[in-house]
């Protein structure tokens, strides 16, 4: 899921520091999708330096190119934090989500028509909605704090 490209960055970064090919194939090895157009993870890397998640330094060998490292910084640690936190919440919804379908699109006859306090409460949060949404793998989704 393109959604999950974002935090598992920054688990893998957290693991250790990794160059961009590197890490397309410990992605991979995670079981995230990985864009078959692996700029998608190159943009992301670039994004998350920008946004103080990742920073980068080039090391140099005797063969091939130089390759830029990332590394995750302190920032990159409490986003990856509050997205683990997010996701941990996700399964509430996955499986309502999973039972309306088999249902035919229908909630159950229990649900109330309108959500009242505590459903909310149980809901996944609204930093949580911006931070586990599909538009994950923007910037802005991610760049923001709840």
């Amino acid at each position: 899921m393109r959604s999950l490209l974002r935090p598992a960055i920054l688990l893998l970064l957290r693991e250790r520091e990794s160059h961009g090919y590197e890490l397309v194939s410990r992605l991979a090895e995670l079981g995230v999708e990985v864009p078959t157009n692996t700029g998608q993870v190159y943009r992301s890397l670039g994004t998350m330096a920008k946004e103080g998640l990742l920073n980068s330094y080039w090391i140099t060998a005797e063969r091939g190119p130089a390759r830029r490292v990332y590394a995750i910084t302190e920032v990159g640690e409490q986003h990856l934090e509050q997205s683990i936190s997010c996701l941990e919440a996700l399964p509430r919804t996955l499986r309502e989500m999973l039972n309306r379908y088999r249902r035919g699109g229908r909630p159950s006859k229990d649900a109330p028509a309108r959500m009242d306090d505590q459903s909310r409460t149980d809901a996944v949060p609204a930093r949580c909605r911006r931070a586990v949404a599909p538009s994950w793998a923007t910037h802005t989704a991610m760049g923001q704090r709840g």
